[in-house]
This record gives C-alpha cells, sequence and structure tokens, in this order.
C-alpha cells in the first residue's frame, strides 16, 4: 500500500465543503408560523475535525453520558460559508432550538450520512 493507493480507495475526505439547502419552520416573534431558508456548507468529518471536537468538548467540560451527540455533529460539520470558518461552536449548539438542530442534523446526514446517533 502506498499514499496514491490510499488516495485511489478513498481514504481521504474531499477538502470541500458541500452546500445544503435548509428549510427551517418555527415560531416567529408573534407566534406565528414561519419558514426560513438559507444554505449550510457541510464538511465531511476528518481525523483532525474529529481532534478538534474532542478538545472542544474537554474545553466544555462534557464527557461519555453528557455529550450531546447532535449537537457535537452540528458544531462539527455545518457552516455558514464555503470556507468553513463560519460555524457553531459546541456549546452553542447545545442551546439550538430542536427544530433547528434537527434541520442542521439532516443537511449534515444527507451529505455524509451520519446516521441516528438515538439509535447508537
Amino acid at each position: 500500500m502506498d499514499l496514491q493507493s490510499l488516495m485511489d480507495k478513498g481514504g481521504f475526505v474531499p477538502p470541500d465543503l458541500v452546500p445544503k439547502d435548509v428549510k427551517w419552520t418555527h415560531a416567529g416573534p408573534d407566534g406565528e408560523q414561519v419558514t426560513d431558508e438559507f444554505t449550510v456548507f457541510i464538511k465531511h468529518r476528518s481525523a483532525a475535525t474529529m481532534d478538534r471536537a474532542a478538545k472542544a468538548f474537554r474545553e466544555a467540560k462534557h464527557e461519555g453520558e453528557t455529550l450531546a451527540a447532535r449537537a457535537m455533529l452540528v458544531s462539527m460539520c455545518v457552516f455558514f460559508d464555503q470556507q468553513g470558518k463560519n460555524g457553531i461552536p459546541y456549546d452553542k449548539a447545545c442551546l439550538l432550538k430542536e427544530s433547528l438542530c434537527e434541520v442542521l442534523f439532516a443537511a449534515a446526514d444527507e451529505v455524509i450520512g451520519l446516521g441516528n446517533p438515538a439509535k447508537n
């Protein structure tokens, strides 16, 4: 096995983020149903992404059973810019409204196949 073989076999994540259009339906300021449509950019999980996430979790003092799996995956994979610089830190992702977390998680799942962490 050599580097080129590993690359040919898909051993490396694609460098480009994948744009994904999402719709979030929620209660507006006056209580009426509002649907916001926007684009997020999904980053494939890499070894470095997972290491950065682990560091963020340690800093947030979250461990094992207190880890919010969907919030973790949203914070690792969902960005608001094509460069992957403008995302949601884990501690903020834990505070997302359930409906928004579900939409962002579903977008990531469609692109990289995360699966349902509640079932894992």
